[in-house]
């Protein structure tokens, strides 16, 4: 996951709007667990990121405007 969040975070702070890449993270991030097989579970995922990359975690929710991975 976290590997996938550092790619994903150049494009979505391309976008420019945290609307925008709040929107695109959303379905590049479900598509991406769906492919995986991996359950679409906000609190799993926040305490996930939380352990394993909170740097990151931290840009990701920042650039998309949210608090946690629960608000998706």
């Amino acid at each position: 996951m976290c590997a996938y969040l550092t790619q994903q975070l150049p494009a979505l702070k391309a976008i420019g709007t945290p609307v925008g890449a709040h929107a695109n993270l959303v379905g590049n991030l479900f598509g991406f667990l769906q492919s995986h097989a991996i359950p679409a579970d906000s609190g799993a995922l926040d305490e996930a990121t939380k352990a394993e990359c909170p740097q990151v975690r931290t840009e990701v929710l920042a650039v998309t405007g949210l608090t946690s991975f629960a608000e998706l």
